[in-house]
């Protein structure tokens, strides 16, 4: 799961066990903890919010305890209609 937040609004704590990765035209940056390689977020300069971060890398909450959860296929998601029109 996957929260949209503006970058004035993200603090990250253990930056120093950040590693960075991009691929294709890297134009995002994907960070992952380099002890187990979880992915904890990433930069998304083409959104109207700033970061995508790992609900499930946050300290003290369990994403188990979200209900509903707003979710998306990948297959019916269209970026001009919005994250929600899933069909």
């Amino acid at each position: 799961m996957t929260a949209d937040v503006r970058e004035e609004d993200l603090t990250v704590l253990r930056e120093e066990t950040l590693g960075t990765y991009q691929f294709g035209p890297k134009t995002e940056r994907h960070h992952f903890c380099t002890r187990c390689g979880t992915y904890t977020h990433h930069h998304r300069p083409a959104e109207g919010m700033e970061w995508g971060v790992n609900v499930g890398a946050l300290e003290g909450i369990n994403p188990r305890d979200i209900d509903p959860v707003p979710w998306m296929d990948g297959v019916n998601w269209n970026p001009r209609r919005g994250q929600d029109a899933v069909s």
